[in-house]
């Protein structure tokens, strides 16, 4: 995970949450640890936050224009 986060550019559009690459980056370790706790406490309980099981995929061409998904 650090090393995906790491290559990561910092000008990527922020998900669903909000959260720009750059606060991610910047919490550095502390910040990935938290978050493996999180996934790790997922996974021990089976329970997932309901807006958690929603995904929305965008596939951009190289020239940078949304292309559909099929």
């Amino acid at each position: 995970m650090t090393r995906a986060i790491r290559e990561t550019a910092n000008g990527k559009s922020t998900g669903l949450d909000g959260v720009p690459v750059k606060l991610i980056k910047g919490g550095g370790e502390t910040a990935l640890d938290r978050m493996y706790r999180i996934c790790v406490a997922l996974w021990e309980t089976g329970e997932w936050p309901e807006n958690w099981t929603d995904s929305t995929f965008h596939h951009y061409s190289k020239e940078g224009r949304p292309q559909a998904m099929h």
